[in-house]
């Protein structure tokens, strides 16, 4: 049964490359996944969020130098990563970040910290730098405010609350 599995899997993920609207040679690496794969996974929701996790990983780089690559391309696979398995921290922290600070998609970090901070609503470190994202980079301050705020009741600098409240007051 489970090899079964395997080749559907696998099938499903070679079709999604090869059928995927727009499909050209050059353009082959930066596939978007399919949405709501959560639904065709037969249970192996972290293996195919796993392999996605490092196709971004590995093509990442190579989407900022390459004309090829839209920017929302690494939000696409981020946020199908997200669905297939909400529960693993690092996609929301560490995918977020990298998604600002290498192919510069603000919008799209945005929107992969706010799913994380639904998920992980108690855990500092993603409030911290939500707030601190939607703060600087999309300058939204009455957003970041209550972020800092929350995250100061989580284990964040005392700092952070004071922060937060000067945001919320306009300073």
């Amino acid at each position: 049964m489970s090899k079964v599995a395997l080749f559907i899997f696998f099938l499903l993920m070679s079709l999604q490359v090869f059928f995927h609207p727009g499909f050209s040679e050059s353009s082959k690496k930066f596939f978007s996944p399919l949405k709501n794969q959560k639904y065709i996974a037969l249970g192996f929701n972290d293996t195919i969020s796993d392999s996605l996790w490092i196709h971004y990983l590995q093509n990442l780089w190579d989407c900022t130098l390459e004309s090829t690559c839209k920017k929302t391309w690494g939000y696409q696979v981020l946020d199908e990563v997200t669905d297939l398995s909400p529960h693993f921290f690092d996609f929301y922290f560490k995918g977020a970040l990298m998604l600002n600070t290498i192919s510069k998609d603000e919008v799209g970090a945005g929107k992969i910290y706010e799913k994380g901070i639904e998920y992980f609503p108690k855990n500092w470190n993603i409030l911290y730098y939500g707030a601190t994202h939607f703060a600087h980079e999309l300058k939204q301050p009455k957003k970041a405010g209550p972020l800092y705020i929350e995250a100061s009741k989580y284990g964040a600098p005392a700092w952070t609350k004071t922060l937060g409240n000067r945001l919320l007051k306009g300073q």
